[in-house]
């Protein structure tokens, strides 16, 4: 049975406050975000023992990610492991919602958030102008129909009229 909640003696929900820091994707590498815990007073304190660590039922992993929990510790585990399957349509941002269930049963939800980057630059592609870091900017690739997300996938230069091959230069 529960224990009944007696004043002055909070339940852990009440007393903890789960936070994910914002995490990088890199395709083809792991990241790995883990939760820290504050008491009323924003001073970081142990999770409780016994603790689990849960992702909401409806959430479904966006298109080429693989999102896993530990249950017991709340470490998420994001990787995005074909970078073939990257392109303009990827999502390049998402939160994981998170139930955690104290002893007491009592729970509290939080979100972990994931921010796609593409070259491994350090700057998100929410706001990196070249996500591949093919030193040509995304909106002239999505322009010009090359992926984005790709750096060996550039857009095709046209041949210009008065500018012959070379196959059409040499016999």
């Amino acid at each position: 049975p529960a224990t009944p909640i007696e004043p002055g003696n909070p339940t852990n929900a009440a007393t903890f406050e789960p936070e994910y820091k914002s995490e990088l994707v890199v395709p083809g590498e792991e990241t790995k975000s883990s939760p820290t815990f504050t008491d009323k007073d924003g001073k970081d304190v142990e999770v409780p023992a016994d603790s689990k660590f849960t992702i909401g039922e409806d959430f479904k992993a966006p298109e080429g990610y693989v999102v896993e929990i530990d249950e017991n510790t709340g470490e998420i585990t994001v990787t995005f492991p074909d970078e073939s399957k990257l392109n303009k349509d990827t999502r390049e941002e998402f939160d994981v919602p998170v139930t955690v269930t104290y002893p007491d049963e009592t729970t509290d939800e939080v979100k972990a958030n994931f921010k796609l980057d593409t070259d491994g630059d350090g700057t998100p592609d929410t706001t990196d102008e070249d996500d591949d870091g093919d030193g040509i900017p995304d909106e002239d690739e999505k322009d010009k129909g090359s992926n984005p997300k790709d750096e060996g996938s550039i857009p095709a230069t046209p041949i210009e009229p008065g500018n012959p091959t070379n196959a059409a230069t040499f016999e």
